[in-house]
């Protein structure tokens, strides 16, 4: 339903406003399915933006209307909420806690993070939106449901492990909680729901003494235009036990490491603080087309004249010293690289081109065209000091292809930069780790989860817990830590100290653990 000034914008405010005079006391309201277009061609819109000198023929003056009448709506609301509960909580759902919808935010008293993972989104969606969100300076909560695929699934159950998983998951990464039902007609509850929720709720609660503190993160993901590179870069790190951060307002100090997953361009003085940030010995890698502009790279990285050919893909090739745990044969890149010329970098991987782009009448095999065995390589791989440089979209090509190698090829081009890392540890690609620093406490907190998701069906679901043993542990920070246990079974952990870094091991992470460092 079109949200311009027309009837039925008419019907939502009247049923806001009877809303608000009917009940003495209102925490919130919550407006749902708001944001689900880019635009609307209806009658209503193309009057309204003939009215505004915008022309209805001209797809981006829709786009541009569309989150005019959007935010329009979201005031209007709120204003009428507000003149009798001025304290409570508005939120617009379907869109309103978007990273690439920031046009919405400013409107929102809170963000509510939705995911359904069992059917859309999957269980990875947590660590980036969570790290987006907790910038902003909102209170944000993680949102899921006890259904087994979606919303208003009458008689549709998740296992009450996965949901302690799923709330595990959102404190590990200092969301606050909320599971969704879909009540009967006659508003009766269903006690199975939530003997299901309380499970999990009550697993939350021991959780919160330990959940809400400061990152201490020293890898900052720079947000690319392309969200499926900022989501493969998430999957890759949080695969490999990696926390991070999303860098804001080109606050790139606060961290040891930033990454360019790609497509983004910086110019101004966002620009100038990443280079005083690069000369004072901050560690910079990027991939594809980000920090590149007018045929030029805007940052110093040993390489000149990046051109995007267009081509169908590429192939990567390993030079010797670099090509352990990855194939040494022409490994194929389902998008092309960024061709560019070596001026002083040190070269670790090389592109080969394919034969020949692939059409209906031009083609060799089912998928895709060999590479060009005679054909000029190219930098793949490239480090100048302390800036590497990806020249193709490999966190895009992970998000959507999976392959473990180019997982491994990302990894390899981070560790030649040798990232400062707080917490260095190994729970295999389905364990998540995080620390937060608690210093009213005097106190570390580090929560992992482990759980693997596996497809069935349409729905990807938890179905075994699997126990995970004697998990290594190695943490670097200044202060003298004195004691190191679980709260959650009031056990100590026995730790050694050696090269400056705090060693340790977990015996056991059954789903979700909590580990605390007291200094």
């Amino acid at each position: 339903m079109c949200l311009n000034d027309g009837s039925y914008c008419e019907h939502i405010y009247g049923t806001t406003e009877e809303i608000c005079d009917r009940y003495k006391d209102i925490d919130g309201l919550f407006y749902d399915i708001c944001f689900i277009n880019q635009y609307c061609l209806c009658d209503e819109c193309r009057a309204g933006m003939e009215k505004l000198g915008m022309d209805p023929e001209n797809i981006e003056d829709a786009k541009e209307y569309y989150k005019i009448k959007h935010i329009d709506f979201m005031k209007k609301c709120a204003q009428i909420m507000r003149k009798k509960h001025p304290n409570a909580t508005i939120f617009f759902n379907s869109g309103g806690a978007d990273i690439d919808k920031p046009e919405y935010h400013p409107y929102e008293t809170h963000y509510e993070m939705e995911d359904l993972p069992t059917c859309w989104g999957g269980y990875d969606k947590m660590a980036l939106n969570a790290s987006f969100f907790s910038q902003l300076g909102k209170h944000f909560l993680g949102m899921t449901g006890k259904f087994h695929l979606s919303w208003g699934e009458f008689g549709g159950f998740k296992c009450k492990e996965a949901l302690k998983y799923e709330v595990a998951m959102m404190a590990t990464y200092g969301a606050a909680c909320s599971i969704g039902d879909h009540m009967f007609p006659d508003g009766e509850m269903d006690m199975q729901t939530y003997k299901d929720i309380g499970y999990a709720y009550r697993y939350y609660e021991q959780l919160e003494p330990y959940i809400f503190g400061e990152s201490t993160a020293d890898v900052g993901i720079y947000l690319s235009d392309d969200m499926s590179a900022n989501t493969g870069l998430s999957k890759i790190f949080t695969e490999s036990q990696i926390d991070y951060s999303i860098v804001k307002d080109g606050n790139f100090d606060k961290f040891d490491t930033v990454v360019f997953p790609g497509m983004c361009c910086v110019c101004g003085e966002t620009l100038e603080k990443l280079k005083n940030y690069i000369t004072k010995g901050g560690k910079v890698l990027f991939c594809a087309e980000a920090l590149i502009a007018d045929g030029g790279f805007l940052i110093d990285c040993g390489l000149t004249s990046p051109v995007n050919t267009g081509d169908d893909c590429d192939y990567i090739v390993p030079v010797s010293s670099f090509a352990e745990n990855v194939p040494a044969s022409p490994f194929l890149e389902y998008s092309a690289g960024i061709r560019t010329e070596n001026v002083d970098a040190e070269i670790y991987a090389e592109l080969l081109p394919q034969r020949f782009n692939r059409t209906l009448a031009h083609f060799c095999g089912h998928k895709n065209t060999p590479y060009d065995k005679s054909g000029a390589k190219y930098p793949a791989i490239a480090k100048k000091e302390n800036v590497v440089y990806i020249a193709s979209p490999l966190p895009s090509i992970y998000n959507r292809f999976g392959s473990l190698y180019h997982k491994r090829y990302v990894l390899k081009a981070l560790a030649l930069l040798c990232p400062s890392l707080k917490v260095v540890t190994d729970i295999y690609s389905q364990g998540r780790c995080r620390m937060i620093k608690q210093a009213d406490k005097n106190r570390y907190c580090i929560n992992v989860t482990y759980a693997a998701p596996v497809k069935r069906g349409e729905a990807e679901i938890i179905e075994d817990i699997v126990p995970v043993y004697n998990i290594p542990f190695e943490i670097n920070v200044k202060e003298d830590i004195k004691s190191v246990y679980m709260p959650l079974h009031n056990e100590k952990i026995p730790f050694t100290r050696s090269d400056g870094k705090l060693k340790f091991t977990l015996p056991e992470i059954n789903c979700h653990e909590t580990i605390v460092l007291e200094y």
